[in-house]
């Protein structure tokens, strides 16, 4: 089970918000009971399986002398374990205590990390987005690759080739349509027809 993408959300004065449809058709169809468990993990409040729970617990016990910091972590993690059911709608009341650690007020983004969705306030989220990171290293060290051009690159790239053809095309008589897609990386499908 993988969660994608994010979604803004508000909460309301109970504490209640409503998952993404995608992640609620997700814990829904792959959870027997609808039942996620939150806690707090790198000061955010995350979403994980009852399963991945148990597997975490599991993990953790393999470290026979954890460090000082490990021990806060697997303080906070199980202080604010609470089991959670996933409404018909989507539908999830944070309690009090992990919204407190959170810092999560009215309005929140609730996003995909994997095999977790983190739910963070809005402004927190705002602010990730707009670093920079460099991780090429880590990546390299892991054998990891990625496409060379970023995705806004690629769809600049696309604009400037539909121009290219309108341009073109505008000097003929009649209306013309230009559709320029991506087939595979570097490979662009130019599509003229006639309005």
């Amino acid at each position: 089970m993988k969660f994608r993408g994010h979604a803004h959300r508000s909460l309301d004065d109970k504490g209640r918000l409503i998952l993404p449809p995608d992640f609620r058709d997700l814990i829904r169809a792959e959870v027997s009971d609808a039942v996620i468990v939150l806690t707090i993990y790198d000061k955010h409040v995350i979403g994980i399986t009852p399963e991945q729970w148990t597997r975490l617990e599991g993990e953790l016990e393999k470290v026979k002398s954890p460090s000082r910091g490990l021990q806060n972590t697997i303080r906070i993690l199980y202080s604010g374990y609470t089991e959670i059911l996933v409404g018909k709608q989507g539908r999830i009341a944070i309690p009090a205590h992990l919204r407190k650690s959170g810092k999560l007020e009215k309005d929140v983004v609730v996003m995909g990390a994997g095999r977790r969705f983190e739910i963070w306030p809005s402004d927190s989220f705002e602010r990730l987005l707009e670093e920079d990171y460099d991780v090429s290293g880590e990546l390299a060290e892991n054998n990891v690759t990625l496409p060379s051009k970023s995705w806004q690159e690629l769809w600049t790239q696309q604009a400037n080739i539909q121009r290219f053809f309108w341009m073109k095309l505008l000097s003929g008589s009649g209306r013309n349509r230009v559709v320029v897609t991506w087939t595979a990386p570097w490979v662009w499908v130019a599509t003229v027809s006639r309005c």
